[in-house]
């Protein structure tokens, strides 16, 4: 008995959301390999809104023929790919006009705000701050970004807490790799995280601005620091310690760069992001 012919289906048939997310992905990747240096954000949201006009007006005019399908295809395209653009460009902060890295004047003071607590280092602490002002002459002037300090020890015990308001200077330089190779790229890491700068100084040449009001942390600020204040008490061993926090509460201060490094030869980096990414996102 003969039977019709069975059309296969193609793949961007059975995955109709591929079209969608590929030339997303274009976007998000040409922007982070600088292949369309030449757009800015408001180029390509331009673009995206007049490619999403133009695909508009062919859809409600109701024509089909061959030649408007591969122009409502090619229209569609580029506007998702526009948009992954725009979408990128405008949340990386070195793009914006208040972000402290636009400024070298060793002249200026920065007003910082701890964001996590201090992870103590062999021979220094590494204090991650959030730029709050940026000071110059007795005026201030709004600032943003983030940066890693690294206070030396020199016996001195470390007395800032997450909170804290301290007072900079602007040594900033950038955040580079330790040049080992098929290292993990650590730069690139911290920059697709808005982190692109840091500095070493003695805890001598901080000046503690305000101390944290801990009577004005959120609810989930507080249950963060119980949980990880418990993990810190139960758990001695700094490696499982930090890979615990980072797993479960998304907290990666304390996870250990080597372990980091094995984890991402082994392929298996994204327990730790899908786990501790999981937490975030729910609080």
């Amino acid at each position: 008995m003969k039977r019709w012919p069975l059309h296969k289906a193609y793949f961007w048939e059975t995955a109709p959301f591929f079209r969608l997310l590929l030339p997303l992905a274009a976007g998000i990747i040409c922007y982070d390999v600088g292949w369309l240096h030449f757009l800015t954000g408001s180029n390509s949201l331009t673009a995206t809104s007049i490619a999403f006009l133009l695909f508009l007006g062919i859809v409600i005019s109701g024509k089909v023929s061959n030649a408007y399908r591969i122009a409502t295809f090619c229209l569609l395209t580029v506007m998702i790919l526009c948009g992954g653009f725009c979408v990128s460009w405008n949340n990386d902060i070195r793009n914006d006009k208040q972000w402290f890295g636009n400024s070298t004047d060793k002249n200026i003071t920065c007003l910082a705000r701890i964001n996590d607590a201090p992870v103590e280092k062999e021979h220094s602490w590494k204090v991650p701050v959030t730029i709050v002002n940026a000071i110059k002459g007795g005026k201030v002037s709004p600032a943003k970004g983030n940066a890693f300090i690294y206070l030396y020890k020199d016996d001195q015990p470390m007395l800032l807490h997450k909170g804290d308001s301290i007072l900079v200077p602007n040594k900033w330089v950038p955040i580079k790799n330790a040049g080992n190779p098929f290292e993990f790229d650590y730069a690139k890491y911290c920059q697709q995280n808005n982190l692109c700068y840091q500095q070493s100084c003695s805890i001598n040449e901080i000046r503690l601005y305000a101390a944290n009001d801990e009577s004005g942390n959120s609810i989930i600020d507080n249950a963060h620091d119980w949980c990880m204040s418990q993990l810190d008490k139960y758990i001695t061993e700094p490696k499982t310690k930090g890979l615990l926090q980072a797993m479960l509460l998304g907290d990666e201060v304390n996870l250990d760069e080597d372990l980091r490094q094995s984890y991402a030869d082994t392929g298996i980096i994204h327990i730790i992001a899908i786990s501790g990414g999981n937490v975030v996102l729910l609080s």
